[in-house]
């Protein structure tokens, strides 16, 4: 049996854009499967968004926490690097290929994070799906992006407190 596991995680060279680190308060937090209507979901009350270095490159990182105390925050997962300047805030992606004997399961992770005053809205969509290929690599996900299967969406908004 053989295993194979990428990943890719595109960063864009930025110039210091929206400044989007801080702790928020959520306000509203929804989910959906499969990408239908987003549904109210639970999660903890606060998130912060960290300023760090990857690799020689900023990036901003999410975390979820309990309270406003950085020392109750654990992150959102490895993937939600947000690293390329957009409009108001930031953008990022990773892709995934794993895949063991004739199966491969590809994965494609949008990430956004948009502040308007003291309001951040983060979204998180996942695209994915099981191929029968030979190709069974990060950049196969990649190249495959938004086209596959829509499998999931999350909307975290929240107000500056910090």
């Amino acid at each position: 049996m053989r295993l194979v596991l990428g990943l890719v995680v595109v960063l864009a060279l930025g110039c210091g854009g929206t400044d989007i680190e801080g702790m928020y308060q959520v306000t509203s937090h929804t989910f959906a499967e499969g990408c239908g209507t987003e549904v109210a979901a639970t999660g903890e009350p606060y998130f912060r968004i960290e300023q760090t270095d990857f690799f020689g490159q900023d990036v901003q990182i999410p975390h979820e926490c309990e309270t406003t105390s950085v020392d109750t925050c654990t992150g959102f997962g490895f993937f939600a690097l947000l690293a390329e300047e957009i409009d108001s805030g930031y953008r990022g992606t990773a892709s995934l290929a794993s895949g063991g004997g004739a199966t491969c399961a590809l994965s494609y992770y949008v990430y956004t994070a948009t502040l308007d005053g003291d309001v951040l809205t983060f979204h998180a969509e996942q695209y994915g799906e099981t191929v029968t290929s030979a190709t069974c690599d990060a950049d196969e996900a990649t190249t495959r992006g938004t086209d596959m299967p829509c499998v999931s969406t999350e909307t975290i908004v929240g107000t500056r407190v910090e």
